[in-house]
């Protein structure tokens, strides 16, 4: 995105930690200040004072992901610790391939499309059987599973009489189309 901080930018301002996941807020100089009314020199001492050698970008968003304001823009810590680590912004999302949206060790980070980042997310909450990619049709008195392809359709892979021989063939399934090991559970 245009509006957002360049590496350059940031990398004055948060040091990134690729084993442990976290972002430091590094101590200014009074030239990053505007003038104001105490001046320069007493808002960057206040300032490091209060922030410098502290996490940065730590507030929990609803979803789980740590997020911050960076020269009055938010940004989350993932898409950060991303730039922080390669030089550039991601190109599309950034996956936590453990699930652990709060886990910014860079181990854990991937650069993946919205369909690959799909694969592994965890089970939805709306899942009525238990198991993602399988549900009961009461028309036919049977188990079905399904599967999303790449182009985000649902491929039918049969009726099964138990939920237990619909949830084998549905996992069995799951490393065609690409589905991490975690997805769903």
């Amino acid at each position: 995105m245009k509006d957002e901080l360049s590496f350059e930018q940031i990398s004055k301002l948060i040091r990134y930690d690729r084993e442990t996941g976290q972002l430091t807020w590094l101590e200014r100089q009074p030239a990053m200040f505007k003038d104001s009314r105490w001046g320069r020199e007493q808002s960057c001492a206040a300032w490091n004072a209060r922030y410098a050698n502290k996490p940065a970008l730590t507030t929990k968003h609803s979803a789980g992901y740590l997020h911050g304001t960076i020269d009055g823009k938010q940004y989350f810590a993932h898409r950060v610790a991303w730039l922080l680590e390669t030089g550039e912004w991601p190109a599309d999302q950034i996956d936590h391939e453990n699930g652990n949206r709060a886990d910014n060790r860079f181990v854990n980070l991937r650069d993946v499309s919205t369909s690959v980042n799909r694969r592994n997310t965890a089970q939805y909450k709306r899942n009525t059987s238990g198991v993602t990619g399988v549900c009961f049709d009461k028309r036919r008195g049977k188990w079905m599973a399904y599967i999303s392809t790449e182009v985000g359709q649902n491929k039918f892979i049969g009726y099964f009489p138990s939920i237990e021989a619909a949830t084998e063939a549905r996992l069995s399934r799951n490393a065609e189309f690409g589905y991490s090991a975690r997805h769903g559970s």
